[in-house]
């Protein structure tokens, strides 16, 4: 009879061991008899030869394969005929581990996102960041936007250089009459392509945009999406209306695609030639302004190119086309796991983990 029949038909197996222990003890007992043992001697003899009924059962269901499921389904059932006599108690458990359990999930996703998943990005170790630091450490990732674009002209060393800017406060965009408040980013044309990031539904910006002079184009996120126009796949090609000027939505980014900076998904992307309609002082353009820092800028580096190499060959555009910059600003390439993105990461990656620990405990 095989373990899982045993245990699915104990008493059913436990009453065939017992026949076929009585058939043999009764055979042993035949056999000192038949030899001319008295019979009390023939029974006390065979008994002591199989060491008791009960015993040889016990070592019997220890030897089969399901001894242990037996075993701790023995031990659950007394487990919940003891739960069942203490209700408080069975209470308090209950709700403790519910909120254990509770705990751990929620931190663990949240360091998940945080600290253990890679940045939801083609191949992002080959990503960069520009960067300029000062004689005291302090950090500038501002540049002009007249700088992004000779950089993104005269390199030698990048597949792909983007700029963005991260709007301060949200924008009303009116929809069929309804105007509602929405984060928004501007980026230039080629942001989408560097990251390695298709849409969802529609399209996102690509190069041959900004060579079109198409503008007014708008790319909306998934919880955006979801948020205000109930996952309609019909929102492609519907105008929204910012400031006064009209875009047209041609996509909507991945599910898990946040960005460039955890925590900070924007609902909307819009080109940064843009700019003056959304962010501006008197309605003014920054855009061919070389002494305005307003635009942050990321690139991909070339395979096979090294970060030092790209480092000496963007210094030294960016030395000739930032002529009045001061001289104690280095201009450095970070890679963006070490970026804003992993900044973040380090100021919560340590109170994180005592968290996890503590509700852990």
């Amino acid at each position: 009879m095989g373990w899982l029949t045993r245990l699915v038909r104990r008493s059913r197996a436990d009453k065939q061991l017992d026949s076929e222990l009585r058939f043999h003890l009764e055979q042993q007992i035949a056999e000192y008899l038949a030899s001319g043992m008295p019979p009390d001697e023939a029974r006390r003899r065979a008994r002591l030869e199989f060491g008791g009924l009960d015993q040889v059962k016990e070592r019997v269901h220890a030897a089969h394969r399901g001894h242990f499921i037996e075993t701790l389904l023995q031990d659950i059932r007394y487990g919940l005929r003891m739960l069942r006599k203490s209700p408080g108690f069975t209470a308090v458990a209950i709700i403790t581990l519910a909120l254990g359990i509770g705990a751990n999930t929620a931190i663990f996703s949240v360091m998940n996102a945080l600290l253990l998943r890679p940045l939801p990005v083609r191949e992002p170790r080959q990503l960069v960041q520009f960067s300029e630091s000062d004689a005291h450490g302090n950090k500038y990732l501002a540049f002009a936007h007249p700088t992004f674009e000779e950089v993104a002209r005269n390199n030698r060393s990048l597949d792909g250089v983007a700029a963005f800017l991260y709007l301060p406060r949200p924008v009303p965009v009116i929809f069929e009459g309804r105007a509602q408040l929405a984060s928004a980013m501007l980026a230039s044309h080629d942001y989408f392509s560097v990251l390695g990031i298709t849409a969802l539904q529609g399209r996102v910006f690509t190069p041959s945009d900004r060579t079109a002079s198409r503008d007014h184009l708008a790319v909306i996120s998934y919880g955006y999406w979801t948020r205000r126009f109930n996952q309609d796949p019909k929102i492609i090609g519907a105008s929204i209306s910012i400031n006064e000027s009209l875009f047209t939505i041609i996509g909507v980014t991945p599910a898990d695609f946040y960005g460039v900076q955890i925590g900070r998904s924007p609902d909307l992307t819009i080109p940064e030639t843009m700019q003056p309609q959304l962010i501006s002082v008197g309605g003014q353009s920054f855009l061919d302004n070389p002494n305005v820092r307003w635009i942050e800028i990321i690139a991909r580096l070339k395979r096979g190119t090294a970060a030092q190499a790209a480092q000496a060959d963007l210094s030294r555009i960016i030395k000739r086309i930032d002529s009045k910059k001061s001289n104690s600003l280095r201009f450095e390439l970070v890679p963006f796991a070490k970026g804003l993105d992993s900044n973040l990461r380090g100021r919560f990656a340590l109170p994180l983990q005592i968290l996890l620990a503590l509700t852990m405990l």
